[in-house]
């Protein structure tokens, strides 16, 4: 399978919500964001598909949820699966940051569909 070329504005707002000040330091995604700033954090999860990558980060009261299709010519399907053990109540909403949409996610799996490309990251509401 050939790499993903991504599309520049997910890029564009990936490299606003990653790269920036330091955690607590009032700047726009990267107080919201200091999850995706750690390398430490990373569980990866089972997302039903192998052209999925699934992932969640979390730091103190920030958990990031990451689902991204490898596949660079077709949309993939499949689950971001939610373990029990990540502390995450039994269902809670989630903000897509760079689409800006809502989900209601829970423990277990959740449907997933991703266009070439494609990606949600979705920070847990608390």
């Amino acid at each position: 399978m050939r790499p993903v070329e991504a599309d520049a504005d997910v890029i564009a707002k990936l490299d606003q919500l990653i790269v920036g000040q330091e955690c607590g330091s009032g700047d726009f995604a990267t107080v919201d964001e200091c999850a995706l700033q750690r390398l430490e954090n990373v569980h990866f999860i089972d997302s039903y598909n192998e052209a999925l990558i699934a992932y969640v980060k979390s730091s103190p009261g920030n958990t990031v949820i990451c689902v991204v299709n490898i596949d660079p010519h077709n949309t993939q399907a499949g689950a971001g699966v939610i373990p029990a053990h990540l502390g995450l109540p039994p269902a809670f909403a989630v903000n897509d940051l760079l689409s800006g949409d809502h989900y209601d996610w829970r423990i277990g799996a959740n449907y997933v569909e991703l266009a070439p490309g494609g990606a949600h990251v979705l920070r847990v509401e608390q």
